[in-house]
């Protein structure tokens, strides 16, 4: 599915922020074929649909769970504004920590985000009410809802 990430060109990236191959060398061995690729210090590893931008800082597993979340959300549109929007964008949000939280256990990672605990022991319910409860986000993780809430308004 995501085989043709290897026949893109070299990844350019903004300033601050630049490709290192080896380090997505070293991500795919854990999680497949990656996108383009950006690293440098970064408060929150984010996509822009396109391309990947990872805060360098993180170990090579974090990473690769943090890639495989926003791998998640990439090629998919946000839902339309209206009726069910943001209970659709939640529910998209879910998906991708979900995902995110697998590969974090199964690499033996220790406990990083608010709701991860409780994700181990309850599953995706927990991201949700998390998500639901913490509309500003917090600790490490972004104003989800907050921001999801604009982008719905009709």
């Amino acid at each position: 599915m995501l085989w043709f990430f290897s026949c893109i060109q070299p990844t350019v990236c903004p300033a601050g922020l630049q490709p290192d191959p080896q380090r997505d060398e070293r991500l795919a061995a854990l999680i497949g074929p990656l996108p383009p690729t950006c690293y440098g210090e970064l408060d929150v590893s984010v996509t822009d649909e396109e391309t990947l931008f990872l805060d360098a800082r993180r170990s090579d597993a974090d990473l690769a769970a943090r890639a495989r979340h926003l791998m998640a959300h990439q090629g998919r549109e946000f839902p339309s504004p209206g009726p069910g929007c943001l209970a659709a964008a939640v529910a998209f949000e879910v998906e991708g920590w979900s995902q995110e939280l697998q590969l974090r256990q199964a690499l033996g990672l220790p406990v990083l985000y608010p709701f991860e605990a409780g994700w181990r022991h309850e599953g995706d319910a927990a991201i949700e009410r998390w998500l639901w409860d913490n509309p500003s986000g917090g600790s490490g993780v972004d104003a989800l809802l907050d921001s999801y809430r604009q982008r719905c308004e009709v």
